[in-house]
């Protein structure tokens, strides 16, 4: 996997504030197949709201 350091960052903030438990959703592949675009989106929306409803 590559390395995100820009979620790296964000993690270290969040900790710092006292937040510890993350949930990640990742939009990927959605500039490099316009055509799937619509598609990946909707799905990491999906995801979104699974991990909103267990909060």
């Amino acid at each position: 996997m590559v390395k995100i350091y820009h979620l790296n960052m964000l993690k270290t903030i969040f900790s710092f504030i006292g937040v510890s438990d993350l949930e990640q959703v990742f939009i990927e592949g959605a500039d490099y197949d316009p055509s799937k675009s619509e598609n990946i989106v909707n799905s990491a929306i999906k995801k979104a709201v699974l991990i909103a409803e267990k909060f």
